[in-house]
């Protein structure tokens, strides 16, 4: 085992590190897992079974001057470990950290790594730009990346989300929660469809059977969260009651709402008919 000393990362209360295990950098585990609040032995395990090339066991000097023995990913793996943890699935007293963490911990790491420091960032201002896209629509855009990665096979998911994160991060310059507020559907639209790998695995003959969908994205929210979402043809009509009763009436349809209104109607239709 290598004796190794460290590099101390402030992150949001905690302390995190970076190590250089033969010329690359990697980050110690449990810190980072206790930080999040999650179970560390559930969590080494998946380490094992899925990141098993890229971990290390690594003796480290700590500030207190002892030496302690830490499991140690690789930090490139880093985002994709990040990747394989669902917000949905934690319990909600952590699902903010887990959020945290998945957003900002691995770029933090980095920039220690490869400067010494982190420039302040007012990262928790981003929501207030004007112009930018709304929570509600940042959540969107979130549900739909996460669930695209989620859908094809589990050896691929990680990488899958870190594809489709990249891809808006390329195409619009800027972190998703800086898009443009008129670039929504747009974003939309490029998570929806940016290959990735692993999709399509084994129903490739069913491919060519899907039907090609014009139309738009309805999206159904509670508490802040994505609830369903539904494709509608473009030549559908969506509005509220008065708009379409408007329509209609500018269109010489009768439109009766009230049931007096109903059997006037009826009764003075039928006198006609009998005189």
């Amino acid at each position: 085992m290598n004796t190794i000393s460290t590099i101390n990362v402030p992150f949001h209360g905690n302390n995190l590190y970076v190590v250089n295990y033969n010329g690359e950098p990697y980050v110690p585990m449990k810190p980072i897992v206790d930080g999040m609040g999650m179970d560390w032995a559930s969590q080494f395990t998946k380490l094992k079974q899925k990141f098993n090339s890229t971990i290390a066991e690594i003796t480290m000097v700590a500030e207190d001057g002892k030496e302690r023995n830490m499991i140690c990913l690789a930090l490139r793996k880093l985002a994709g470990w990040l990747a394989t943890i669902s917000p949905n699935k934690v319990k909600s007293e952590i699902r903010d950290k887990v959020i945290q963490y998945q957003e900002e911990c691995d770029d933090v790491l980095y920039e220690y790594w490869t400067t010494g420091e982190v420039k302040a960032k007012p990262r928790k201002q981003v929501k207030q730009i004007a112009g930018c896209i709304t929570v509600e629509q940042q959540e969107a855009i979130k549900q739909l990346v996460l669930t695209r990665g989620k859908s094809v096979p589990h050896e691929h998911q990680g990488k899958a989300t870190i594809t489709l994160w990249s891809a808006l991060k390329s195409h619009f310059g800027c972190s998703y929660k800086e898009i443009a507020e008129e670039k929504f559907t747009e974003a939309l639209s490029l998570a929806a469809r940016v290959p990735i790998e692993g999709e399509f695995i084994g129903k490739a003959p069913l491919q060519n059977n899907l039907p090609t969908i014009c139309g738009r994205i309805i999206l159904d929210y509670e508490n802040g969260s994505v609830t369903r979402t539904e494709v509608v043809p473009s030549n559908y009509f969506i509005g509220d009651i008065e708009t379409l009763m408007e329509y209609l009436e500018r269109r010489g349809v009768v439109v009766l709402t009230d049931e007096a209104e109903r059997r006037n109607f009826v009764k003075e239709n039928l006198m006609r008919l009998i005189n």
